[in-house]
């Protein structure tokens, strides 16, 4: 029998070769493991008034909920945070189970409806005749891994939160922008930004979804708040439709 010792170009070939063959791979090769999928619960947060307040009532609104923004904050799946260097990372093996605008989008539309204050509210304006356009953009939600601000360099996504020049221990850090429009009347009823900040025990991604969740849910109740109330007066001011 006759031995034939390949060179180093035909053994290359040979285990490439290999591999294309169904069942063959390298042997020890571990596969690379998927991320985590996170799911960010912000469940129903009521913003009802207190027993000290005046009941709330149903006013003549019909509300059309849009989201606006993109990028890795609204659309992406990624886990963000904040480096001490002012740098924006993603954990490498976790990630949300759905984008966190989508996940607001939908809790805001749930919570608006369930507490039945509004005559309308609806997902998209082309669905039902509206009469207010309610439009949210989430600017910030990410885990800040020291608690700062960037001496006004508004260039720096982390710029919009935290507290001039002064390191601390990591924060959960969220902020949305709602935006209301009286579409008869073609005017901007009011605009207003909810800034959270919740402190997180450690920077991980378990820590970070823990701190987001409760900075999301009181932005949630806060701005839902805040919209029933200038609508309300909205409504009673009677601008409603003028131009």
């Amino acid at each position: 029998m006759t031995i034939k010792i390949l060179n180093a170009a035909q053994r290359l070939c040979f285990v490439a070769a290999s591999l294309s063959l169904p069942g063959c791979s390298i042997i020890g090769a571990k596969p690379r493991p998927e991320p985590e999928a996170y799911l960010l619960a912000l469940g129903d947060v009521s913003s009802s008034s207190s027993a000290s307040d005046s009941p709330r009532v149903p006013i003549t609104a019909r509300v059309a909920l849009e989201q606006e923004g993109s990028g890795p904050v609204n659309a992406g799946s990624r886990i963000l945070f904040i480096t001490p260097k002012n740098t924006l990372g993603t954990y490498q093996f976790a990630k949300w189970a759905e984008s966190p605008g989508n996940v607001f989008h939908r809790t805001l539309l749930e919570n608006l409806s369930s507490e039945g204050l509004f005559a309308e509210i609806t997902s998209s304006s082309g669905l039902v005749a509206t009469n207010t356009l309610v439009r949210f953009r989430l600017d910030a939600f990410w885990l800040d891994e020291e608690a700062r601000r960037l001496g006004g360099d508004n260039s720096h996504p982390a710029a919009v939160l935290s507290s001039n020049g002064v390191s601390g221990a990591p924060m959960a850090r969220a902020r949305i922008t709602i935006t209301a429009i009286d579409l008869e009347g073609r005017r901007t009823i009011g605009r207003q930004s909810f800034d959270e900040a919740v402190p997180v025990k450690e920077p991980s991604a378990e820590a970070t979804v823990v701190g987001l969740t409760a900075a999301g849910r009181s932005l949630i109740r806060r701005s839902t708040g805040w919209l029933y109330e200038i609508l309300a007066e909205y409504d009673r001011s009677g601008r409603r439709g003028q131009k």
